[in-house]
């Protein structure tokens, strides 16, 4: 084993932006690295891209996300729903190689069109499992989706993937300025998200259509004060100061809209959500926010019987191998995948 004991490294570099300082095991020192992209679609139709941008489109129908538009490794569409005052991702399609994944409400998970359970796992291909109230989806390629069973839906890519996505993500390349760029290769302005993501549609056209009529982020008064739960994202004790690391404006009305399209619901905890996750990369410790916000029932979290760890049947893997295997023996130059 290497011996560091007279190596002198500077543990007050300043990493630029863009990239955060990382102590590898094995290495003497850390070093600077590039962050990871993220991207989020949470509440009634908001959205941030990798670069930042946070924008409310309620378009209708199905929508790239994110993909791999030079290599096509991956895809991530939505199916956004309306659902009586809002518009909200309801069901989630990943590509990846010959796999296809479908997650949808309440955690229901296909893979090649065969319910799963979890935790699922096909060897070198993808890995799904449950993370408290998540779920979270492992692609081969080091891509991460987090989806919450409702709306909240997080993407994250390494950063071998820079200037090569697509989609409503935009083009992580750093420059927030040109995540609005049309399927066609035209970046539109700040201010016209219906163009931007109309372009993005898949599917039906109907849905460009749809998307035509919707209007910008609505902004009301939440009458009562105190059931104005967005005030949490405000507050020192519930995200431990995180508001001097991340501005949390662009939250805060994310969440006041949702509150006046959901006003005796718990509409408003996927924006702290999206916030608290922001918060936890920068290192901000807001593992109680959700209690001390009210978006969990305590009670109901203590009478809740712990997730079994028991794989999959190998019996059900290899039925979505044989799957595989069939749609592989159709492409040239690609062996089947062994059954055990």
């Amino acid at each position: 084993m290497q011996s560091c004991a007279r190596t002198r490294c500077n543990i007050t570099m300043a990493c630029p932006p863009g990239s955060k300082y990382v102590q590898t095991a094995g290495e003497c020192c850390g070093k600077c690295v590039e962050n990871e992209g993220v991207c989020m679609a949470f509440g009634n139709s908001h959205y941030k891209t990798f670069d930042g941008k946070i924008y409310n489109f309620g378009g209708l129908g199905k929508y790239q996300f994110v993909s791999d538009c030079r290599s096509h490794i991956f895809s991530v569409r939505i199916t956004n729903v309306h659902n009586k005052r809002s518009v909200n991702t309801r069901r989630i399609t990943i590509k990846s190689n010959s796999i296809r994944i479908n997650l949808a409400q309440n955690f229901k998970c296909k893979v090649n069109g065969d319910l799963v359970k979890f935790p699922f796992k096909i060897e070198g291909s993808v890995k799904i499992e449950k993370r408290l109230d998540v779920l979270e989806v492992t692609l081969s390629s080091k891509v991460v989706i987090v989806w919450n069973g409702k709306s909240f839906l997080e993407v994250t890519v390494p950063p071998e993937f820079k200037n090569k996505l697509c989609g409503l993500c935009g083009n992580f390349n750093s420059n927030v300025k040109d995540d609005f760029k049309l399927r066609r290769g035209v970046v539109v302005r700040d201010t016209d998200a219906i163009s931007f993501a109309s372009s993005w549609c898949v599917g039906p056209k109907s849905c460009i259509k749809q998307s035509a009529q919707l209007t910008p982020l609505r902004q009301c008064k939440i009458r009562n004060a105190d059931r104005n739960h967005c005030k949490h994202l405000l507050s020192t004790k519930v995200f431990n100061g995180c508001d001097s690391k991340l501005n949390s404006n662009k939250y805060y009305n994310a969440c006041k809209s949702d509150m006046c399209d959901c006003p005796n619901g718990k509409c408003y905890c996927e924006s702290l959500m999206a916030y608290s996750r922001e918060c936890g990369r920068l290192g901000v410790d807001v593992d109680n926010w959700k209690k001390d916000s009210f978006c969990i029932n305590i009670n109901k979290a203590r009478r809740k019987k712990p997730i079994s760890n028991s794989m999959f049947s190998q019996e059900d893997i290899s039925k979505i191998l044989r799957v595989m295997n069939k749609q592989n023996r159709t492409k040239s130059g690609r062996s089947p995948i062994p059954l055990n």
